[in-house]
Order: C-alpha cells, then sequence, then structure tokens
C-alpha cells in the first residue's frame, strides 16, 4: 500500500471513529486534546495521521485493532470499510456471522 492509500485509509477510519464516539470533540477529549479541532485536522489531511495516533487510537477500550484490522483487508471497497466502522461491536459481530454462516464457519459467541 502507497503512503497516499495509508494516509487516505486511517484518514476514513479516524473519521469512523469520530463518529462511533459521538464526534470528533469527543474523540479528541478521549485522546487527550482540548476539543476536536486537532482531530478534525487529520481527518480532512492538514495534520498526519502518525503512528503515535493510530497507537493512541487503538488503546480506547474497545478500539483494538480500529486501524491495523482494516489496513490489511484492501479487498474490501472504501465505503464498505467506512460503513462497517459506523457499527458498533454486537452489529459488526452480527454481520461477521452472517458472513461466517455464508463460508460454513462456526459463528463467534
Amino acid at each position: 500500500m502507497s503512503e497516499n492509500d495509508t494516509n487516505s485509509t486511517r484518514q476514513l477510519r479516524l473519521e469512523a471513529l469520530a463518529e462511533a464516539v459521538g464526534g470528533k470533540a469527543p474523540l479528541g477529549r478521549m485522546l487527550g486534546y482540548r476539543d476536536g479541532a486537532f482531530v478534525s485536522q487529520m481527518i480532512s489531511g492538514l495534520r498526519p495521521i502518525t503512528e503515535k495516533t493510530v497507537a493512541a487510537c487503538e488503546a480506547l477500550p474497545g478500539y483494538a485493532g480500529w486501524f491495523s484490522r482494516h489496513e490489511k483487508n484492501q479487498s474490501l471497497s472504501p465505503e464498505l470499510l467506512t460503513f462497517l466502522g459506523k457499527l458498533d461491536p454486537n452489529e459488526i459481530k452480527r454481520v461477521e456471522n452472517t458472513i461466517r454462516t455464508m463460508l460454513g464457519l462456526p459463528q463467534l459467541k
């Protein structure tokens, strides 16, 4: 994956994370910022999304692997990844179990 593709994917994932936690301001506060301005600048591409930021986001409870699990799966479209990023963990599990059923794999509990 090129650096430009990585940045685009990270921007999409960060935007989806912001939506998942209730907005840019709540995410900014969760990451130790005063508000969501810095998060907004990263999403828009004005500031880079560094490995340190990725690690901080993935350290948030319930968001382990938020960036890395999606960077590895390039066969999914960015639109689908954005949609999946908006789902809560129970909905993601339900979608995964549907796919597992289609493939004849065991269900997640």
